[in-house]
């Protein structure tokens, strides 16, 4: 019995620092989508094709190469924060936007020219709320399994 309450310890406390860094990764994403208003726009082609999945990213492994300031760079980044897919309120029209693409409009950070994405919509708060409400589910769970 020792080693189930050994493992379901372990368990809650990946939960604790796996929901931590998901909400600094939301919040982080939406307060640089804020930020990136003074990105450029640059021509973009498609070099190789979305494949949606279920969970997967909204680009579903699309990739894009672009010219920015006289150099080529290559690009896979649909929004500044695109996993998992389906949590997106418009995923479908975005992966349905992307399907047939051959040239796509891709925002250039200008001062780090590889830092780049093909839609600059913050994610919704809820991704980071949820984040840190794993957490603090995960930390009373722990807590009751100490008092038990």
């Amino acid at each position: 019995m020792e080693i189930v309450g050994r493992v379901v310890a372990y368990v809650l406390s990946v939960g604790v620092i796996g929901g931590i860094i998901f909400a600094a990764i939301a919040f982080g994403a939406r307060a640089k989508a804020g930020k990136a208003a003074g990105w450029v726009a640059a021509r973009g082609e498609v070099t190789r094709a979305a494949r949606p999945t279920a969970w997967g990213t909204l680009g579903g492994g699309l990739r894009y190469r672009y010219r920015f300031g006289g150099r080529a760079y290559e690009g896979g980044r649909v929004r500044l924060i695109d996993w998992p897919g389906r949590l997106w309120p418009d995923a479908a029209a975005v992966q349905a936007r992307l399907a047939g693409a051959r040239d796509v409009e891709v925002k250039v950070n200008p001062a780090l020219p590889e830092d780049a994405a093909l839609d600059l919509t913050p994610p919704p708060a809820a991704f980071g709320w949820a984040g840190l409400g794993v957490t603090l589910v995960c930390l009373l769970l722990l807590g009751l399994r100490r008092l038990l």
